[in-house]
């Protein structure tokens, strides 16, 4: 009887271990996007765009928002979980859901990281992130950075295709320390976002892409990748960058590589809604 008890027991588990199985690749794919930008509604005056390049099959410790605080103010998310794959990936999911209700409830960048540090489930892992609020109309922003990699504001492609240098770059540099639950202090800075700049959003996965001599792709790699773009846009921008480190890279998977180009729409400019 106990033999057969346990043989029931078995067959039990092997059925929930294949239901399971069917159940993963739903659940796989919902987290993916979750964690992109893989519906985002057009917002007027504003192009976007992005990609989120897991290390490990679709889930990623990396994730990105888009928040549409009110008609005038739009923030934008880039964060990165220590680790990567499904874990990591949940924890950011709670992350991003958790700054997402903070910043539409009226919560400045600062306030939404205070929130992370104190709802979120980092207890034995840590987190970058940076927040940037975008007055659309005038282009001013309002950013925390929670040791994250800066984000960068691009300037205007001159026409004369002189090479970008890291020192045009603008960038929004850490206002306080990493995320986690003994993580507190963050302030607020300021910067202007002027019509046809690009703010650039990244994670770590594509500066420290390594080529084969171990040297580092960094804001150089980035600098170079843009220059040698024919237009300096959003899309361009997003597929230039990610291009440049995939083939300058001897371990592209090493990490989840993610990138988030925001641009102000040039006055006078009449962009055609795409077919």
């Amino acid at each position: 009887e106990l033999m057969r008890l346990r043989l029931v027991h078995e067959l039990q588990h092997s059925e929930n271990v294949r239901q399971a199985l069917e159940q993963r690749g739903p659940v796989v794919l919902g987290l993916s996007d979750r964690l992109s930008l893989s519906d985002v509604p057009p917002i007027a005056g504003l192009r976007i765009a992005s990609v989120l390049h897991a290390a490990e099959g679709l889930v990623a410790g990396d994730l990105l928002d888009v928040v549409r605080i009110d008609e005038c103010r739009v923030a934008v998310v880039i964060a990165d979980v220590s680790g990567h794959g499904a874990t990591a990936g949940l924890e950011a999911v709670t992350l991003k859901q958790i700054i997402g209700t903070a910043l539409r409830l009226g919560h400045d960048p600062a306030q939404a990281l205070d929130a992370a540090a104190d709802e979120s489930r980092l207890d034995e892992r840590f987190a970058t992130c940076a927040i940037v609020v975008i007055d659309v109309r005038t282009g001013e922003l309002t950013y925390a950075n929670a040791g994250h990699l800066p984000p960068l504001i691009v300037p205007v492609a001159s026409g004369d295709h002189a090479p970008l240098l890291p020192s045009q770059l603008t960038t929004l540099d850490p206002t306080g320390p990493l995320l986690s639950v003994l993580a507190r202090g963050w302030h607020l800075g300021t910067a202007r976002l002027e019509p046809g700049e690009v703010l650039l959003l990244v994670t770590d996965g594509l500066t420290e892409a390594r080529s084969s001599a171990g040297e580092e792709f960094g804001i150089e790699g980035v600098c170079k990748a843009l220059s040698q773009a024919t237009t300096r846009d959003v899309d361009t921008a997003v597929t230039a960058l990610t291009a440049a480190a995939h083939a300058y890279a001897d371990d592209y998977n090493r990490d989840d590589v993610t990138v988030l180009a925001v641009m102000r729409d040039l006055p006078g400019v009449v962009r055609l809604p795409r077919p």
